[in-house]
Parts: C-alpha cells; structure tokens; sequence
C-alpha cells in the first residue's frame, strides 16, 4: 500500500483552462503553513507529496518548499503547466533540490488547440520548453493530458507526436474529465463516453507498445475491458492505496481518498448493479447531467477472468509506481 499525499500551495494559476476542476479563487498558504502541513503527513507515514496548487511554481514559497521537503527526505511530485519551469535556470533549481518528477498538463499537440482550451496564446510553447529542459537534466517526465471534446478524435495523432518528439518520456496520465465543476457554459467540452471507448482506449495499445508507462483515471471500467490493469480506480480497490488531499477551496477542504471513499455507491448506476467489475470499479458521476445511464454496460466476467485481472494490475503497478 503507497500513502501519498496532494498539497496545494495555493489557489492562484496563470492559465484560464475551460474545463478546470479547481480554478483559481486566490487562496494561499504561507511557509509555516505549508511545512505543518508537510510535517502532519511525515507524522502520518504519508511518503510522498504531490504539489498541485493550481500552479505551484507561481508560489512564492516553492523553493522554500522543495527544500524542505529534501530535508526531511519525503519523495515530491508536482503537477504542472510547465510554464515557469520553461526557463532554464528555473528548471535547474528544482532539479538541484531533488524535485526529480514532473507532470506536465498539455492536451493537444496543435498549438492553437491547446492554447484555446487554456485560454493563453503562450502555453503551448512554454509547455514544450519546460519538456526539453526537464528531460535534457535528465529527470522524469510525464504528461497528463485531459481527454476532452478538442481532443478525442485526434488522440491516436497526438500520442504518436509525443512518442516521436519526446522519445525520453516516461509515459502518460489520461484523465476524463472532472464534471462536477464544470459550469454549464461548458458542457459541450466534456468527451462521449462512446468516443472514449473507440478512440482512446485503443490507443493505449501504442503507448504499451512503446515501452511507456499509461494510467486512465476517470474512465468506468466497462469501458476498460482488457484494459483494466491501466485503471487509477484499482490502486485503491485491488492494492488499497491511500491519498490524503489538501484542497484551497472556500472552506479549506482536507480528507482521505481510499477505497472506501473512492467507489461510494451513488457512482453506480442500475447497469452497474450486477457488473462483476464493479468490485474494481469506481463508477461515473453526474449521470443524466452529463451522461446516459444507458451509456453504462454491465460486464460479466468469470471469476478466473477476474483473479487474472487482479493479478495483472498488481504486477503493473508495482512496475509503475
């Protein structure tokens, strides 16, 4: 079991993305805030830290951070648009202060769709920057992409984009949407489930294939068929992880993410009822807001099918992460 820890540093990020889930409201944490936090974790056996933030290079405490973090030898990761780590020397600093994995946010490999969902005609190319700086320090780098209306026709091109022009990366997060903060205006961005099915999961064949690490977070598992192993949803259901999240909405929100929290039955739906995946599954939310419940299949699935199922995400993740 990992324990591992989300840390927002604050609430306050230079991008405008039409589909955030945490946008910026301009909360924040000083030093000693934040490294009581760092120390409640430690206490708590949590080994490492994510930083979210909304972008957590923009605090003035980042350095600050990192550092201490090093002092008191707890593993970081951080969750970035890469913007302020496209300069060079930026780049470096973290590095040398042993803020060795990146998550790099882009979701289109076409500038002008990329920046159009973030809202800013500088991302894209600061994006790709921070990459080729990170990897020529030769540190790990992966990049999250958010599956998406933009995206979801194009994703097999994009992939094979990334692969070709970054060949050192270590691989790929592809979340679904986080629906439940996105405003009406905006619905139209979230992607079909069908499409997801068609489009995207058959890609990760090319991902494998490469030699890349891929995890789906988001996506139900009855449209994970033969591809359950990839799923975020079973480190909390087959391997029980735990992640502690630390969220500067308006009423500062902290709480565990387990198994227990992370598949609530008001995700399941009537097809999920006798789907012998579910005991893998997270379900979906915001069904009849945002998706047909008709859009749910129920799979049955033998209980050998599923020992091996169970036995193959254990032994990918343990080679992940």
């Amino acid at each position: 079991m990992q324990k591992t820890a989300y840390l927002q540093l604050h609430r306050i990020c230079d991008q405008d993305c039409i589909f955030c889930a945490q946008p910026t409201n301009g909360k924040y944490l000083n030093f000693s805030e934040i490294s009581d936090q760092i120390d409640y974790y430690i206490l708590q056996w949590y080994t490492g830290i994510i930083f979210s933030g909304w972008e957590p290079t923009m605090s003035p405490y980042f350095f600050d951070t990192i550092s201490y973090c090093r002092e008191k030898n707890i593993s970081m990761r951080i969750l970035t648009n890469g913007h302020m780590l496209a300069d060079a020397d930026f780049a470096r600093r973290s590095i040398d202060a042993w803020l060795s994995s990146y998550h790099i946010s882009l979701h289109s490999h076409v500038e002008t769709i990329h920046d159009a969902m973030v809202k800013k005609s500088w991302s894209y190319r600061r994006s790709l920057e921070a990459m080729t700086n990170i990897l020529r320090l030769g540190w790990d780098l992966t990049i999250n992409i958010t599956i998406n209306s933009y995206n979801v026709t194009y994703f097999p091109k994009m992939i094979s984009f990334f692969l070709k022009n970054f060949p050192k990366i270590d691989g790929f997060i592809v979340n679904n949407l986080e629906t439940s903060q996105i405003t009406s205006t905006y619905f139209w961005v979230i992607a079909d489930l069908q499409d997801i099915k068609k489009i995207i999961i058959p890609t990760l064949d090319l991902i494998v294939a490469s030699w890349k690490e891929v995890r789906v977070e988001r996506v139900p598992m009855c449209y994970m068929r033969w591809y359950e192993h990839l799923s975020v949803d079973v480190e909390y259901t087959i391997l029980g992880d735990e992640k502690y999240l630390h969220y500067l909405d308006d009423t500062t929100t902290s709480g565990v993410l387990d198994s227990s929290t992370h598949s609530a039955d008001y995700t399941y739906w009537s097809a999920c009822k006798a789907c012998d995946l579910k005991k893998i599954c997270s379900g979906i939310v915001w069904i009849w807001t945002h998706y047909k419940e008709s859009d749910l299949y129920t799979q049955k699935v033998s209980k050998d099918e599923l020992d091996s199922i169970i036995f193959l995400s254990k032994k990918y993740l343990h080679r992940s992460y």
